[in-house]
């Protein structure tokens, strides 16, 4: 490191002989700016010491990401792929649908922004700024890789669910609008 600071006083130093007699290519000798080097010897000592502490940092956050991404997985082994069950159990071998998709029923058609997209044991709020949350929620979780949401349902409670069920629960908010709009 003394060096280094050497050469940043001493550009035209190329080798030390000892710690103290600092020569230039032909072999001249150049007199050290101690204060000056000192100076820098400091300013990289500190570069070191926060360089060190910024890895730190990073290691600490990837254990935690780590930690965060096993707890991830554990979950969503642990889920149960409700699109593709049901796709299962009402599409047929060209995947158009075995029988007419059942709507969600909307009571009142001036009432829309209180559409409730039923599920089981789950109720998704089917208004303008929900099916815009679940979209922007869609959305970053195609960018991000993360599949897990802890989502605000319409009876304020909150739920562990997973991106399909989010989609799903969009397509049928976007459905019941439509509905509702052309009745």
């Amino acid at each position: 490191m003394r060096f280094e600071a050497i050469r940043k006083v001493h550009p035209e130093v190329t080798s030390l002989e000892g710690d103290d007699i600092a020569l230039d290519i032909k072999g001249n000798v150049i007199t050290i700016d101690e204060g000056m080097v000192a100076v820098h010897v400091d300013i990289m000592m500190r570069e070191h010491k926060e360089a060190e502490a910024i890895a730190k940092q990073i290691r600490d956050h990837k254990d935690k990401l780590a930690n965060i991404i096993v707890y991830i997985e554990e979950i969503t082994r642990s889920v149960e792929h409700p699109i593709e069950k049901h796709q299962e159990e009402v599409l047929d071998e060209s995947g158009l649908s075995k029988e007419p998709p059942e709507f969600i029923e909307v009571i009142d058609v001036e009432a829309y922004t209180e559409t409730i997209i039923d599920r089981p044991a789950l109720g998704f709020d089917g208004n303008d700024l929900a099916r815009q949350d679940m979209m922007s929620a869609i959305q970053a979780s195609t960018i991000l890789g993360v599949f897990i949401h802890n989502w605000k349902l319409a009876d304020n409670t909150w739920a562990m669910i997973n991106v399909n069920e989010l989609r799903e629960a969009h397509a049928l908010a976007i459905l019941a609008k439509g509905k509702i709009l052309g009745a």
